[in-house]
């Protein structure tokens, strides 16, 4: 019996022995198992993350403007980039531009986007830009909706979009304040150039030793100076895109040119140089310059003036009106020429496009809330809140009156043009020439073999 009692005690210990073996071996089992699922798992998720990484698309972005308008940018692309987390801006706000982007795409690099401005068409002849025909198909962006357009197509092909700064870049704003205190009508502006010269000289003021202390209009300051704008201004086209002709010595121009000679003249142009070593040019929008300290009495300025001068001269009283003309009835408007294009030797030209289609959307809203810049088309005209910006509104309305409008980068050797043009003036201004046909003449002839150097590829 005794026998009987251990065997089956005996018989019981071995069964929780085999129960306990077979639990622990479940158990290194179930761990394995749970390990080897952890290990995939990280994999998996470091895969993952090394995958989306490698996706992350690096745009090369420069553009131009400094200032409110430049922080307004930097704000779009960080709008752009929380809109596409896939996508990184690598942005640079670029003084010198055009040089900078010559000379990196010389070397076979450059920015995937930049601002192109008047050489869009140069680059475009030089095969450096990539078409965005294939882009605009599919987009709600079509370049019919911009005046700018003859800046925009070089031989069928569209090149650029308008960005940032592309708004009407003519008229005369003049300081009404300034006005009352020289006795002059405050809501009387001068139409013709006969008119404009004599207030002019009405209000500008000199010191004992004559110097300028207030200078009563400067026809180089701000837009005045951005070739073509006088010619534009006074119904001019100086390059005729379907013969590829330079026209310079139109009677038009040598009309204009006539008048503006003797006016600088008139007023000294050394003496006008001292006073904007102090008082700065480009008024609107640079703190201290001339026009917005109440220093200058008018000036040829675009859209952008209306946002700077909040800012600058808030309990400021200006007016906004036609440039003056020879007979004071044309209304002209040109247009501006910053304008977004892509590399043509860029890896990421889809996302390029992305940011593109962004800043002449969302990113052009975003850019006029921050600093009252914007690109004009048709639809943005159509919908733009311009009560924030006192005197924006004529802008608009300019465009809707005129009879006549260009935008500034029409011609494809762009800066090379505006160069000549004004080499030919400061040559008559400063007595280096007499003759303003002659002077014009040799300035189109140099720039016709400019550009027909660029035409051939040479």
């Amino acid at each position: 019996m005794f026998v009987l009692i251990i065997d089956a005690w005996t018989k019981k210990l071995q069964v929780k022995e085999e129960e306990l073996m077979k639990k622990r071996k479940l158990s290194q089992r179930n761990f394995l198992w749970f390990f080897a699922v952890v290990t995939i798992g990280v994999i998996v998720v470091a895969y993952a993350l090394t995958a989306s990484a490698a996706k992350k698309v690096e745009l090369v972005f420069w553009w131009h403007h400094g200032g409110d308008i430049g922080k307004a940018v930097e704000a779009a692309n960080a709008a752009f980039e929380k809109k596409y987390p896939d996508i990184k801006i690598k942005g640079l706000q670029v003084s010198d531009l055009g040089t900078k982007v010559a000379t990196a795409l010389a070397g076979g690099a450059g920015p995937d986007v930049w601002d192109a401005d008047m050489v869009t068409m140069a680059h475009a002849a030089r095969g450096a830009l990539r078409p965005l025909d294939e882009f605009l198909k599919g987009s709600a962006i079509k370049v019919d909706d911009y005046p700018q357009k003859p800046a925009l197509v070089w031989k069928g092909k569209v090149y650029a979009i308008p960005a940032i700064e592309s708004g009407m870049e003519n008229a005369l704003v003049w300081n009404k304040k300034l006005f009352r205190d020289a006795g002059l009508d405050p809501e009387q502006p001068p139409k013709t150039w006969a008119q404009l010269e004599k207030v002019a000289m009405k209000l500008t003021k000199l010191d004992a030793a004559g110097n300028i202390q207030q200078l009563g209009f400067n026809t180089r300051d701000s837009s005045g100076m951005m070739f073509p704008n006088w010619l534009t201004a006074n119904g001019i086209t100086f390059y005729d895109q379907a013969s590829q002709k330079i026209k310079f010595t139109q009677p038009e121009a040598i009309e204009l040119v006539e008048w503006m000679v003797n006016f600088e003249k008139k007023l000294d142009p050394a003496k006008v140089g001292a006073f904007h070593k102090t008082y700065p040019t480009w008024g609107s929008v640079t703190p201290g310059g001339a026009f917005a300290t109440g220093r200058e009495a008018m000036m040829i300025d675009g859209s952008w003036a209306p946002g700077g001068l909040a800012k600058l001269a808030p309990d400021g009283d200006f007016g906004y009106t036609w440039v003056p003309t020879k007979d004071g009835t044309l209304k002209t408007q040109q247009m501006g020429a910053h304008q977004l294009a892509i590399n043509a030797q860029s890896k990421s030209p889809e996302a390029a496009w992305k940011l593109i289609e962004f800043f002449a959307t969302e990113g052009n809203e975003m850019i006029y809330e921050w600093s009252g810049s914007f690109a004009y088309s048709k639809p943005f005209a159509a919908k733009v809140d311009t009560s924030k910006w006192k005197g924006l509104q004529w802008y608009f309305d300019s465009v809707a009156q005129a009879s006549f409008i260009m935008p500034r980068g029409y011609c494809p050797l762009g800066f090379d043009a505006w160069n000549k043009w004004w080499a030919a003036v400061d040559d008559l201004v400063y007595g280096r020439a007499t003759s303003v046909k002659d002077a014009l003449a040799r300035a189109e002839k140099e720039t016709q073999e400019l550009l027909d150097r660029m035409l051939a590829g040479r």
